[in-house]
């Protein structure tokens, strides 16, 4: 008995140093899980092309009634609706400026809806709804960055209208007086400001601030 016992020791040694290798490399599978797994989270939290294309109720594009829709696919699903597909891109993008421009005016003139903030600054109001959602802030580091870029991008802007021959847009200079805005100056690069004149953009400004204060 004890004979064959000990002649199968070398097996036993055998079999547990493979049982001991399984578990260890069952374990750094479990710790770092491999590329095709990866692949398959990111699908999974993402819209398959069946889902995108097709033009049924959200309701019924996932689970078909048996389950309950995660809320991240149906957000996904209405902002590829709302945007017809297309990602999130506009032509016109406002500056830093003109961004807390927006949120200014929000705060001081609840009332004030999108549709109108979106017709003075000439952007979609989906524009406006992002920006004042948005609650990010910059630090000092990149406040200073930001500054720095859109000043070579206003270098670049005059070098290229210098070279077109084209007319700068003027630039007006808005003043707050209590809750009131007025505008101060209007001034043309290269002339002298001119204070008083009434412009379109003027009286559009005036007439925004008059309507949000009915």
């Amino acid at each position: 008995m004890l004979g064959s016992y000990f002649a199968n020791l070398p097996h036993l040694y055998v079999h547990a140093a493979g049982l001991r290798a399984l578990s260890t490399s069952a374990q750094l599978r479990t710790k770092a899980p491999s590329a095709r797994k990866l692949i398959k989270m990111v699908t999974e939290s993402s819209l398959s092309k069946k889902e995108l294309e097709s033009g049924t109720p959200i309701e019924t594009q996932v689970g078909k009634g048996h389950e309950e829709v995660p809320e991240w696919k149906k957000q996904k699903l209405a902002l590829h609706k709302k945007l017809n597909g297309e990602h999130w891109n506009p032509k016109k993008k406002l500056s830093r400026d003109q961004q807390d421009a927006v949120r200014m005016l929000k705060q001081r003139y609840p009332d004030m809806t999108n549709s109108n903030l979106a017709d003075y600054f000439k952007v979609s109001a989906e524009s406006i709804r992002r920006i004042l959602k948005a609650k990010w802030q910059p630090n000092e580091d990149e406040m200073l960055e930001m500054q720095e870029r859109w000043k070579r991008r206003g270098t670049r802007i005059k070098e290229e209208l210098r070279e077109s021959g084209a007319i700068p847009e003027r630039r007006i200079r808005i003043a707050s007086d209590g809750n009131a805005f007025r505008v101060r100056s209007v001034e043309t690069p290269g002339e002298k400001s001119s204070k008083g004149i009434s412009t379109p953009l003027q009286k559009n400004l005036h007439r925004l601030l008059r309507n949000t204060r009915k």
